[in-house]
């Protein structure tokens, strides 16, 4: 089964998130809006999208230990990483969000 990640669960990412950014010359209100941001664009993408975001670039996990966790094929986690990445750049930047398949992708 493929493994769902919670939001909830990324708290202690977000954590270091803003404090990255506080420590890169940002103040802490735009240390904490980029968080807010990360967050709702996160939302916005379909959970298969998202968990493969979470595991691959928040958790750190490789693209074959991904597709391990969500017991799918490497393809199918590059894929998915790209068309997520896709939505979260444009959800931030303000951008048009691409359109994500309905169902699985294999």
């Amino acid at each position: 089964r493929q493994r769902i990640v919670a939001l909830e669960e990324l708290e202690p990412h977000f954590d270091r998130v803003a404090l990255e950014s506080w420590r890169n010359g940002r103040s802490a209100a735009q240390a904490v809006e980029n968080v807010a941001a990360l967050e709702e664009a996160l939302a916005c993408i379909p959970e298969e999208f998202r968990s493969v975001v979470l595991l691959v670039d928040v958790e750190g996990l490789t693209y074959a230990e991904a597709a391990d966790v969500l017991e799918c094929p490497v393809g199918t986690v590059r894929s998915r990483l790209s068309r997520a990445r896709r939505g979260l750049f444009a959800a931030l930047s303000g951008g048009v969000s691409p359109r994500y398949p309905s169902g699985s992708e294999g």
